[in-house]
């Protein structure tokens, strides 16, 4: 039997997803969920789009996209950044310690 997301989450607590009457309605539309698919389409390695479809019970067509960005080498200039003002620190409270 189709259900809606909305009442999975309240059957799910460990989520701790609160979803108001108003923002179901907007979100989830008026029935439940009848079937999800989603769409994968790679456009290079570092971009990744995510196409979620829902069908309604009403017959209505929902989706939503979803990008998703390597950002890995921002992760690493982000460590550099941090291990050079911690070498910083260090060197600033060695220096006082010398003192």
């Amino acid at each position: 039997e189709p259900r809606s997301a909305v009442a999975f989450y309240r059957e799910q607590p460990k989520y701790n997803i609160r979803i108001p009457r108003l923002a179901e309605r907007f979100l989830f539309g008026s029935g439940p969920t009848r079937a999800i698919s989603f769409l994968n389409t790679d456009t290079d390695s570092d971009n990744e789009k995510l196409f979620l479809f829902r069908m309604m019970d009403d017959g209505s067509l929902w989706y939503e996209q979803i990008s998703i960005q390597n950002d890995q080498h921002l992760s690493e200039k982000m460590l550099w950044r941090g291990a050079s003002k911690m070498k910083d620190i260090i060197d600033a409270n060695t220096l006082d310690l010398t003192r």
